[in-house]
């Protein structure tokens, strides 16, 4: 997956004790968390690699890495979707067709611009319609 230049702050929930033992800059870069995967290894400005977790509350993830690259020039992002060094990644509508001519890829429009946000199965509320209760082991979302 590819990481352009559009930067999405977004605050996570962290957790205290940890960042007052282990200091700021640790957790930063050591962050520790109860979802589906954690950061194994970053490079700045580079890279983030995510390994799956063996146990979850909700479900073992069906990939057991994700790498999220920072690739900010459009045309290095289009050759490694050619290539396939990479999956997932954001383009312009000049790309577009140059893509939909490669035999295996599936470039999809999406007016308007666009936000790339990755959904793992599983980790939803009961208020979401593909919400299956009791799907993976213990649920916390179920009422004792």
């Amino acid at each position: 997956m590819v990481f352009t230049e559009t930067v999405n702050y977004q605050l996570g929930i962290l957790c205290k004790k940890y960042v007052e033992t282990v200091g700021e800059e640790k957790a930063r870069f050591q962050p520790i968390g109860s979802g589906p995967y954690r950061l194994v290894e970053h490079k700045t400005g580079q890279y983030l690699k995510f390994e799956a977790t063996e146990k979850n509350w909700r479900l073992v993830p069906e990939f057991k890495y994700i790498i999220m690259q920072i690739v900010p020039e459009e045309s290095t992002r289009v050759a490694m979707l050619k290539t396939g060094d990479t999956d997932i990644a954001p383009i312009t509508t000049l790309s577009m067709a140059e893509l939909q001519k490669q035999k295996g890829i599936s470039a999809v429009p999406w007016p308007g611009g666009y936000h790339l946000y990755l959904v793992f199965g599983g980790m939803m509320t009961p208020k979401d319609p593909r919400y299956k209760e009791g799907y993976h082991l213990t649920d916390p979302w179920l009422k004792t």
